[in-house]
């Protein structure tokens, strides 16, 4: 109803379709959200015993996450935060970030880091990033729409194999 806090049930679900190995599919509607949305392979308590690409100690599926169009299904910043959708950073036990994530498939949301109602005065909106993808491998972003990111609609590097088709990055 974009005037409901959905991030708590949002992450719920994305954490359940991981472990369940099950897409997560979004019905047409606002999702307010006031900080970003995480993808781990990883339950948050575990840490991470590889560097090797792809892990081969993950728990968690990767993400399958659809919406019903990026006209109809939307998930809005109204905090300010570092990314919306996040696939970065798992912690080893020395503190150092490994950010390897695989397969993941995002498709048909608009990611609104501009909500008018909160947005900065220089135009930008909420958060830094629509998504923040380092170290990706395998991951597929299909028709996206990103609008009003502070810094850049999609952040990646060190990223092998990612396709990004049939997507709008607006304002960023």
């Amino acid at each position: 109803d974009e005037n409901t806090d959905d991030t708590d049930a949002l992450q719920r679900a994305i954490d359940d379709s991981q472990l369940q190995g099950r897409e997560l599919f979004l019905p047409a509607g606002g999702y307010l959200i006031h900080r970003q949305l995480n993808f781990s392979c990883r339950n948050p308590e575990e840490l991470c015993t590889t560097t090797s690409m792809p892990c081969t100690t993950c728990t968690r599926m990767p993400v399958k996450l659809r919406g019903e169009g990026h006209v109809r299904t939307k998930i809005i910043a109204a905090s300010k935060m570092s990314a919306v959708l996040d696939f970065g950073g798992r912690k080893s036990a020395d503190g150092r970030s490994y950010n390897y994530s695989d397969s993941h498939q995002v498709s048909d949301l608009h990611i609104d880091c501009y909500n008018e109602t909160t947005a900065t005065p220089s135009g930008k909106g909420m958060a830094d990033y629509g998504i923040f993808a380092p170290g990706t491998t395998h991951v597929v972003l299909s028709r996206i729409r990103v609008d009003g990111a502070r810094l850049a609609g999609l952040y990646t590097f060190f990223a092998f194999l990612t396709q990004v088709e049939n997507s709008l990055f607006y304002g960023n």
